[in-house]
């Protein structure tokens, strides 16, 4: 179960920064049951104003948390 929490997870954290179509699969990362990141988003989004092109970066990763009576998913704070 340990790797499906993980998609779901890394889905849900991602699908509120990002409206497109996705699969959970590309943003997670390992094989579940590890003690690393989980999932990660990278999002660029270009804005062009009167030859201007501005950046806004958004870098998401998420930890799993995994216990007996409780799972949760948190992005990373850093």
């Amino acid at each position: 179960m340990g790797l499906r929490l993980e998609r779901l997870c890394g889905f849900i954290v991602v699908k509120l920064h990002y409206s497109e179509t996705f699969d959970p699969k590309e943003v997670v990362l390992g094989a579940g049951g590890d003690l690393g990141i989980d999932a990660i988003g990278i999002l660029v989004i270009a804005f062009s104003s009167l030859r201007r092109i501005s950046w806004r970066i958004y870098w998401i990763a998420i930890q799993t948390t995994w216990m007996s009576h409780l799972s949760s998913c948190r992005p990373i704070e850093f």
